[in-house]
């Protein structure tokens, strides 16, 4: 397939943030190496999103003051309801605006794959209670480094995520692979040995696009042209 400047530039954006979170492996402050490999994630996301979107990290809540576990990154739509509160970046988010979570490993494993997968499930089933199913949020998580054993491969692969994962849809590890369960074949990898990145990006497409099409359904889901009293629900006693 020919390169095209819309490739390349993205190649480059990607190599960049790998390149920097490589920087930042022998920084022995984890909780600070950890936050800069986040805000990383973070602009680069920005760099695609459209306006009606932005992105923080922090707690999501429901009405009921029910709340998510810590989350890296928070993608949420605006023109829903905004943050209830935000200071730099951080925050805490209602849940019917958050269209997409983050999670950022500096080293994905098989435990880390599953503490992900734990919280996005946990977000389901307790934070967006009460609502539709469909319009819950989608869940990713990457990692700069790392491996699991058995997800190198389509059929070995399949059979291990299909087993362990239960509310994740796009997990990527730069440089080896990206493992996303859209359509209907399931789980399916991609792999990339030119440097160029396509697993990850593969891995930000797949994210991008979904957080899209997913917000135009929840739009619709949640703004229906009739009064809601989103306000009233969070703020009044």
């Amino acid at each position: 397939m020919s390169s095209t400047i819309a490739k390349d530039n993205a190649t480059d954006v990607v190599k960049a943030l790998v390149e920097h979170a490589k920087t930042m492996r022998n920084l022995q402050h984890r909780p600070t190496q950890g936050e800069l490999k986040e805000l990383g994630v973070s602009e680069v996301l920005k760099q695609f999103l459209t306006s009606q979107f932005e992105v923080g990290t922090g707690v999501i809540v429901n009405r009921d003051g029910t709340e998510s576990r810590q989350t890296d990154i928070v993608v949420y739509d605006n023109r829903i309801i905004p943050p209830i509160i935000e200071k730099n970046g951080r925050g805490v988010y209602p849940i019917e605006s958050v269209v997409a979570t983050v999670s950022v490993r500096t080293e994905l494993d098989g435990g880390g794959l599953s503490e992900a997968d734990e919280a996005a499930t946990h977000l389901l089933e307790n934070v967006f209670a009460g609502y539709h199913r469909g319009y819950s949020p989608v869940h990713a998580v990457l990692g700069f480094s790392g491996g699991i054993e058995g997800l190198s491969c389509q059929e070995t692969g399949q059979a291990w995520l299909r087993e362990h994962v239960h509310s994740l849809f796009d997990i990527c590890i730069t440089g080896r692979y990206c493992w996303a369960d859209v359509g209907t074949k399931g789980w399916t990898i991609g792999t990339d040995d030119s440097g160029r990145y396509n697993e990850t990006k593969r891995f930000l497409a797949l994210l991008l696009d979904n957080i899209r099409t997913h917000a135009e359904m929840r739009y619709s889901y949640f703004i229906s042209g009739k009064h809601l009293d989103w306000f009233s629900r969070y703020i009044r006693d």
